[in-house]
């Protein structure tokens, strides 16, 4: 894709075990204390006695939480320098790592470059000095403590999808001390996870069936994504599920990937006009990269900026496109299981599927005439290119300026946005596969087709020219 190669996402799918024995050793190296946790794939084990014996052998101390969810590690305090996150996210591959600071932000690309280029220059100690491992206690009860403060009486009913038992345990702990009734829909224990992704909605409405009312959520595997299904057990899209969340949280500012919805951005426009009394004290969206790291580097480097003295200048409220949602206020690790927190205590009051009628959004890409009412619509292409990003980028704001149409407003980041009155095109270029993929969304069906039709013709005039 257009997104600039990140060092840190070449650590988080199918790491082996030398790999991690080398992580280990550099981390040891030039980190005194050093946590680790876990999910529950078969992989992840093997990864965490590899990066222990690394991290020990080169006179670190490790930490142990176990198997884990990502979220709550923040509140280790175990005066760790740095915490590692072991985790799979396609369960037909060997897991990963993430590494991060103390307040869950990640190690952002410089960290993780000056870590490695200290690769030849690693000293072992002698016996005295090798490291020694310790139990992690407490984080449950501190993460759940935290959580609670933040979420009022849900007095509502949740299925959890229990394929993942370490999220879904902990879920579960904080809704019950909330006094929501949980109900833990247990599949069978499998021993490769399953993504996120692959989760079916039919097996949940058909158990939702049985208790009307009700929501329903499946948790990642390690509890940093979340997906949502309202009470007629139909899946809750990321998109709306974001609006809901700032609707529910009122932010002053937030951060949302370049590909951001209008079901998002809608909020801040009709604030700005008086439109919805609803929405008032809401802030402003801010369009970074997509990629979830890069996304939290923003928020912590923005927040560390603006300081505690200026809290309107911090940004409240993050997420991707996938339902991984930050909250800085409680850490910056995505965090799946203060989402459904929030979501729960609202669907105590009000229903999620009339809620979400806002932010209907529907993808007409493969039909046209999809039943169902939507607010908005959404059309995707392919299409074959033969220049380089930069040509196209380049060539693409030479179009856009010609047409003298100061009405159309570019956002150049990863990839490049038109941003129009009723609707706005995303070019998303693919290097590797020497095509550029098009997104288009509008809120009206047909001017949807007509800007994928005008998008097109983009495309078609700039690689046209050599």
């Amino acid at each position: 894709m257009s997104v600039t190669k990140d060092p840190r996402d070449s650590l988080r799918i199918n790491l082996q075990v030398e790999d991690a024995l080398k992580i280990g050793k550099l981390l040891g190296s030039q980190y005194d204390a050093v946590a680790l946790c876990r999910d529950g794939h078969r992989s992840s084990q093997m990864i965490e006695q590899a990066l222990i014996s690394g991290i020990l052998s080169t006179g670190g101390n490790v930490y142990l939480a176990g198997e884990c969810p990502a979220p709550a590690m923040p509140y280790a305090r175990s005066g760790c320098d740095c915490y590692v996150t072991i985790a799979a996210d396609d369960r037909e591959k060997m897991g990963g790592i993430i590494i991060h600071n103390p307040d869950g932000s990640y190690f952002d690309e410089m960290k993780i470059h000056s870590m490695f280029s200290k690769e030849g220059r690693i000293l072992y100690p002698e016996y005295d000095g090798i490291g020694e491992v310790h139990k992690l206690y407490g984080i449950y009860n501190r993460y759940v403590e935290e959580v609670c403060k933040n979420v009022m009486k849900a007095d509502t009913q949740v299925v959890l999808d229990g394929t993942h038992v370490g999220p879904t345990r902990l879920a579960s702990t904080i809704l019950r001390e909330c006094e929501t009734d949980v109900l833990v829909f247990n599949r069978s224990r499998v021993t490769s996870v399953m993504s996120i992704s692959e989760y079916s909605s039919s097996d949940l409405e058909s158990v939702m069936k049985s208790y009307p009312g009700s929501i329903a959520a499946s948790l990642s595997n390690d509890g940093s994504r979340i997906l949502v299904f309202d009470e007629t057990g139909k899946p809750v899209n990321n998109w709306a599920l974001a609006a809901l969340l700032v609707k529910i949280l009122r932010p002053t500012q937030i951060i949302a990937p370049v590909d951001v919805s209008l079901a998002l951005t809608d909020l801040f426009d009709n604030r700005d006009k008086g439109v919805d009394d609803d929405i008032e004290g809401i802030g402003n969206v801010i369009k970074v990269n997509r990629n979830i790291k890069r996304i939290v580097d923003y928020m912590h480097e923005k927040n560390s900026q603006a300081g505690t003295d200026h809290l309107n200048d911090q940004v409240q409220f993050g997420m991707d496109s996938k339902g991984r949602f930050v909250f800085p206020n409680l850490s910056y690790t995505p965090d799946g299981i203060f989402a459904l927190a929030l979501l729960a205590e609202y669907a105590s009051e009000n229903n999620i599927s009339e809620a979400v009628k806002a932010f209907a959004i529907k993808d007409i890409t493969n039909e046209y005439d999809v039943p169902g009412e939507a607010r908005y619509y959404v059309v995707r292409k392919d299409m074959f290119v033969n220049i380089s990003e930069e040509k196209f980028i380049s060539r693409m704001m030479d179009e856009v300026l010609a047409l003298g149409d100061r009405s159309i407003f570019p956002v150049i980041m990863d990839g490049i946005r038109l941003e129009f009155e009723d609707g706005w095109m995303y070019f998303d270029f693919d290097a590797e596969n020497q095509s550029v993929h098009i997104s288009c969304e509008a809120r009206d069906k047909a001017y949807v087709v007509s800007l994928l039709d005008m998008a097109i013709s983009f495309v078609e005039t700039v690689t046209s020219l050599d």
